[in-house]
């Protein structure tokens, strides 16, 4: 099984792409060793306490969920890729759609949101159809580019 080579070259592929945030110095190429010397000229999200610790906790369960999804593909465990990845699907943001949060956060940063959730959607339905590692991989990596993406537009801070 060449999983674990496959799951190298995704992480390489996915730093590699990494300032694919058109127009935007700020994302650093971690294999050229690029550093950010630009200032910070992310939007600055200002939410409360509570805002603020759910799309914080909300992006903690995207890394917990890519972790467990990456040793889940190393063992070709496509079962569990498909019940994490559907953990972190549409179904994830019931609770904050009833939030204050619907109102302040930009459109460009809730559109972002609700495609990746909805590429986790996919994913996750892929695995159990398809069960097709590669493809998998592929997919991930396309997700992991609108996290490098949001992170390089936005930050949260309190109000």
């Amino acid at each position: 099984m060449k999983i674990p080579s496959y799951c190298a070259l995704f992480f390489i592929a996915t730093l590699s792409t990494a300032s694919f945030a058109e127009g935007n110095n700020i994302v650093p190429n971690l294999i050229n060793n690029q550093v950010q010397t630009e200032p910070d000229n992310r939007i600055n999200l200002v939410l409360n306490k509570q805002e603020r610790a759910i799309i914080l906790s909300e992006m903690r369960k995207f890394l917990l969920g890519l972790q467990q999804m990456m040793m889940a593909l190393a063992t070709d465990d496509m079962k569990t890729v498909s019940e994490v990845a559907t953990t972190l699907g549409p179904m994830m943001m019931r609770d904050v759609s009833k939030t204050s949060l619907r109102k302040k956060l930009p459109k460009e940063f809730k559109m972002l949101g609700h495609s990746t959730h909805n590429d986790f959607d996919l994913i996750a339905q892929n695995a159990k159809d398809l069960g097709d590692s590669r493809l998998i991989l592929t997919q991930l990596g396309a997700t992991l580019k609108k996290c490098v993406a949001c992170h390089a537009a936005y930050q949260v801070s309190n109000q």
